[in-house]
């Protein structure tokens, strides 16, 4: 008997390890065919594993004070709640939510408490406060602090601050570790992205504009060593001239490929080639973002209908080597894309005619690969907030529309998580659609004249500025 139960030790051992070398949805699936396997999938050395690798891969932030072999298997369960679904605090809890996710999931889903409130209050559960060098001085030069943009990066350990200029600072030591430089005389960053690599290097894609008589605008591509502070340009690249003070309109960086739009052009980047293609869209409403080797865009069409499209990145034979003097000769249409995926968004009969569409796109983090498209357009009288999801393996991608409801006409999304929490330009959170079609909005309170505010697409931290700090706000 004691031999059987040593052996029963030993397989379950070794059962464990397997199943914490799994991803966390087929932990599930397999903690859901029997008592045993559940029992030995909620172990607390699995959950452990998982945390630790989904913390690597930053879609849960870890302080680096903290340690996670102190947390139980509930509060590692709850690290994973948070990236799916945002903070507990922030929802109603609804019986509906657990069809975002996959068949077998339902333990990832927040529970009802005993008394539950149908409008949910935020309940702050700590700030973290920058004491910048410079005060964001509302009549001081450079840009005021309401209209500056901070963006805390993916695994919460760094922030850039674009202010005219560009930063970045260690959230957790309060410091400052780059400060960018403008490789032209005259010119201002205008738009920035960035994307951490898993050697802990950041690839900041900068748009510039010059205010001398030739309006130059380009932009460039520097590395960051975030463990030395050592960076490199990688390049510069010249766009088409324009006498708009501000004519880019929105831009991403994902592993080599780069991308900006800017006057009815999307001009990619290869920055390890040094190489380029300018895609002519025909309208100044196209917005875009880039997906595993996939560019995701919007364009207007010609009767006012804005369409949400997808193509694989194209053909190399189309891409030209990068001039930093001169803007791309290498141009082609949307005609020419591959494009997999097209759908139109309707606004019953109404022209869009109201500020600009606003896309997000976030990849799940128990099932890579597998991308959430967010998507949010006006009229004068309403607004359309639209889900889609996208899978993208290594032989095919697959698409398919979650979900396309009415939304307020002022919401103005300042930002939209993976769980479909929508931050508006008013700094009020609102619970995901369609799940909570009527629920009232919950205000999160913050510093008068935080100006521009950034959420964090899987913790729900929100960032912003102060006259003199930048606040890093988490929620239960």
């Amino acid at each position: 008997m004691a031999e059987f139960e040593g052996l029963q030790g030993l397989v379950e051992d070794v059962l464990i390890r397997i199943l914490a070398h799994c991803d966390v949805l087929n932990v599930l699936a397999i903690g859901a065919t029997s008592k045993y396997f559940h029992h030995l999938a909620f172990s607390r050395n699995v959950w452990l594993t998982l945390v630790t690798k989904l913390a690597q891969w930053r879609f849960i932030d870890r302080r680096p004070d903290e340690n996670m072999y102190d947390l139980s298997t509930e509060q590692l369960v709850d690290q994973v709640k948070r990236a799916l679904h945002g903070p507990k605090t922030w929802s109603p809890p609804s019986r509906e939510s657990r069809h975002l996710l996959q068949k077998g999931v339902d333990s990832l889903v927040w529970k009802s408490p005993a008394t539950s409130n149908p409008t949910p209050l935020p309940v702050e559960s700590r700030c973290i406060i920058l004491h910048l060098d410079v005060p964001r001085d509302p009549w001081g030069p450079g840009i005021p602090f309401c209209m500056s943009e901070p963006k805390l990066l993916q695994g919460e350990n760094y922030i850039l601050q674009h202010w005219g200029t560009l930063e970045c600072w260690n959230v957790f030591e309060d410091k400052l570790v780059w400060k960018h430089t403008c490789s032209m005389d005259n010119a201002t960053v205008l738009m920035f992205a960035a994307e951490l690599t898993d050697d802990d290097k950041l690839v900041i894609l900068t748009c510039q504009h010059t205010w001398d008589h030739a309006r130059t605008n380009f932009v460039e591509v520097t590395t960051l060593d975030l463990l030395t502070g050592f960076t490199s340009l990688v390049l510069v690249s010249r766009l088409p001239n324009s006498p708009q003070a501000d004519p880019y309109r929105s831009c991403a960086v994902r592993g080599h490929i780069a991308a900006v739009e800017l006057d009815g052009q999307v001009t990619l980047i290869n920055w390890r080639t040094s190489s380029c293609v300018a895609i002519l869209t025909g309208n100044s409403l196209s917005h875009i973002a880039l997906a595993a080797n996939c560019l995701v865009l919007t364009l207007l069409s010609p009767r006012g209908e804005l369409q949400l499209a997808c193509s694989p990145l194209p053909s190399p034979v189309s891409w030209a080597p990068i001039d930093s003097v001169r803007a791309s000769s290498s141009r082609i249409t949307v005609k020419d894309l591959p494009i997999i995926f097209a759908d139109t968004i309707s606004l019953n009969g109404r022209t869009f005619t109201r500020g600009e569409p606003f896309l997000a796109v976030h990849e799940s983090p128990v099932d890579p690969g597998r991308f959430r498209v967010w998507l949010h357009l006006e009229s004068d009288q309403m607004g359309i907030l639209s889900s889609y999801e996208f899978v993208a393996r290594e032989t095919a991608v697959s698409w398919h529309r979650r979900s396309s409801v009415p939304v307020s006409s002022n919401i103005g999304p300042a930002g939209v998580s993976f769980s479909g929490h929508v931050l508006s330009w008013r700094s009020e959170i609102f619970p995901p659609v369609p799940l909570v079609k009527e629920a009232t909005a919950p205000c999160i309170p913050l510093e008068t004249g935080g100006g521009l505010v950034h959420l964090s697409p899987y913790s729900g931290a929100v960032t912003y500025s102060t006259v003199k700090s930048l606040d890093v706000v988490y929620y239960d």
